[in-house]
C-alpha cells in the first residue's frame, strides 16, 4: 500500500478506531467551544484537543491553528464525527 492509499484508509476509518476516552475527551473539547460561541473566539484549550487529536489520527494532513479556515475546518470536522458517526455507535 502506498503511501495515498494510507491517507486516504486513515481518513476513511480514522473516525472509528478513536478510543471511547478519546471519544469523550473531544467531545468535552467541542462542549467547551460551543459554550463560547457568539464571542468570535474558539476556546483555546479545547481547540488545542481538537488539534490534537487531528495530528494524531491525520498525521499527514497538516492544520495550523493559526489558520482560521483550518480552525473551523477542524472544528467541523469533529463536530461532524461526534454527532453522526458516534452517536449511531451508541445505538441513538
Amino acid at each position: 500500500m502506498n503511501e495515498m492509499e494510507k491517507q486516504m484508509e486513515m481518513s476513511r476509518f480514522g473516525p472509528m478506531l478513536v478510543k471511547e476516552d478519546e471519544r469523550q475527551e473531544i467531545r468535552e473539547a467541542l462542549s467547551k467551544i460551543k459554550a463560547d460561541e457568539g464571542k468570535k473566539i474558539y476556546n483555546g484549550q479545547g481547540l488545542k484537543t481538537l488539534f490534537d487529536y487531528w495530528h494524531k489520527y491525520f498525521p499527514n494532513q497538516k492544520q495550523n491553528m493559526k489558520c482560521s479556515s483550518c480552525r473551523k475546518m477542524v472544528h467541523k470536522f469533529w463536530g461532524n464525527i461526534a454527532s453522526e458517526m458516534w452517536t449511531i455507535d451508541k445505538g441513538q
